[in-house]
């Protein structure tokens, strides 16, 4: 649910319903298990959380970059809007081939979407080990 919140809500699903989906998660986690849970575990439950979010995401972005004219049209006016505003002649032509070209369209979703995937996780392993923290143990 985070990364189809994320993916149609950028805002709402990044900032409220990713960290919460993280939370959620490690009180589940603790409902089920004895002991504590460390700071360092919920890091790594709530990385695990975001690269299932973030795959999610991914997905949507992929379907909406490649079957939607008009996404496509937005991110070629804006990369030309940003080359238009860079001094530098040769950032322009690079900037332009990035989205003129099939490679560099791909390169520039590639990374975007990498860009996407470490925000995802370092955002849910922050929420994950403060989700932990603030848990506290399960006495059995």
């Amino acid at each position: 649910m985070a990364g189809l919140t994320s993916g149609f809500l950028h805002g709402f699903g990044l900032l409220i319903s990713l960290p919460l989906s993280v939370v959620v998660g490690s009180w589940l986690y603790r409902k089920h298990h004895v002991g504590t849970l460390r700071a360092g575990q919920g890091a790594k439950l709530g990385m695990a959380m975001g690269m299932i979010s973030f795959v999610t995401f991914a997905s949507l972005t992929v379907i909406a970059v490649a079957t939607s004219a008009t996404v496509r049209q937005e991110l070629v006016q804006s990369v030309n809007l940003a080359a238009a505003r860079n001094p530098d002649p040769q950032a322009q032509q690079i900037m332009r081939n990035l989205v003129n070209t099939p490679q560099g369209f791909a390169l520039l979703i590639g990374m975007g979407l990498f860009f996407a995937m470490v925000v995802f996780v370092v955002f849910t392993a922050i929420s994950g080990a403060v989700a932990a923290s603030t848990l506290g143990s399960k006495n059995p």
